[in-house]
């Protein structure tokens, strides 16, 4: 459910977007959404479906979900690694576990194209 809240949050700000640089009817939204996020695109694009309802100038509007993977850098050796299947928490070159998450985390606005 908090894809709902999400969507909704992502959809005031598209909104004040248009309307602070006069955009009258955007035609693709995209975003990006890290790996360790729990959204799936399925989910927010399902919900972003009913939120545009509810404003007039998003109803052409298509989102477009754009997967970032998780990296995460360790702070020992500096070996950055994707954390795409991994199940060790360990860093795969030294063995640290000092291991920092550099991207994949984040639902982010990139882009509204009008």
């Amino acid at each position: 459910m908090h894809e709902l809240a999400a969507t909704e949050r992502l959809v005031e700000l598209v909104v004040q977007e248009c309307e602070r640089n006069g955009l009258r009817e955007p035609k693709r939204i995209i975003i990006e959404v890290g790996d360790f996020t729990s959204y799936t695109a399925e989910s927010l694009s399902f919900y972003f479906n009913l939120a545009k309802k509810n404003e007039p100038v998003l109803k052409a509007a298509e989102l477009e979900v754009r997967n970032v993977a998780a990296i995460a850098i360790c702070q020992k050796c500096g070996e950055e690694m994707s954390l795409k299947g991994v199940s060790s928490k360990s860093c795969r070159k030294c063995g640290s576990g000092d291991m920092v998450i550099r991207a994949g985390r984040d639902l982010v606005l990139k882009m509204i194209e009008g």
